[in-house]
């Protein structure tokens, strides 16, 4: 379908996607209705181009943690929560969990259990209230199957990691929510720490995540290039 011009255009996706919306983009009093359109859809595609990455990490920090915990602790750490090793938040948040998955006909344990619970719990692990309990015995720990194993040494603390996965949760947020990062100016200083902790977590992640990662690309377009394929429409 065709249209005549970016204000006829702009009328049918106001009424779908608000004005309120749209509007968040403009920059200037004079920004025409396609100069907005192409910065929020760059911004669409930066949020679509950060996913494997993001995707990834999530995945790798869980199943890790699952891992390094019940090594260090015990093997059913998650599925009967200690509650000498947890603070009650955590705790109150894997028993929900796992209400839930009862009352879907799941089993509330294993591998269910670890997909049903978000980021923020496990980016929860890394806090402050855990330095003593968690992370001093995991990090005591000098195998060459310790945790994050290719953490550098100089980075090697709890405080560390919390920084950074309160970073990333932050910006997955966002994403998730549908909230603009166009104007981030960092965005590409954060795609790079989501890519270095999947490394510190699994070479072979980085490697694989790294042949599907569109995200440079796509930030190098900027909106102009989505402003032009939107032009396509009235042409």
């Amino acid at each position: 379908m065709k249209y005549k011009d970016s204000q006829e255009l702009f009328q049918f996706l106001r009424d779908d996607l608000s004005t309120e919306r749209i509007n968040a983009y403009r920059l200037h009093a004079n920004d025409g209705d396609i100069d907005l359109l192409g910065r929020y859809f760059w911004n669409v595609a930066l949020g679509e181009s950060l996913y494997p990455v993001l995707n990834t990490l999530e995945i790798a920090l869980r199943n890790e943690m699952d891992r390094i915990m019940r090594r260090t602790f015990h093997n059913r750490w998650l599925d009967l929560p200690d509650r000498t090793l947890l603070e009650p938040v955590e705790v109150a948040t894997i028993e929900e969990a796992k209400q839930k998955l009862l009352a879907s006909g799941r089993p509330a344990i294993g591998g269910k259990l670890i997909a049903e619970l978000s980021f923020g719990f496990w980016t929860s692990l890394f806090n402050v209230r855990y330095e003593t309990k968690v992370w001093r015995p995991i990090f005591a720990d000098h195998t060459s199957d310790r945790a994050f194993r290719l953490l550098p040494r100089r980075f090697r603390t709890r405080k560390t990691l919390s920084s950074r996965l309160t970073e990333i949760r932050r910006l997955r947020n966002r994403i998730f929510h549908h909230e603009p990062i166009w104007r981030q100016s960092d965005l590409p200083v954060q795609h790079q720490k989501i890519c270095e902790v999947i490394y510190w977590i699994s070479p072979a992640l980085y490697e694989t995540v790294h042949l599907f990662d569109r995200f440079p690309a796509v930030h190098s377009h900027t909106p102009n290039h989505y402003r032009e394929m939107i032009s396509t429409l009235f042409q």
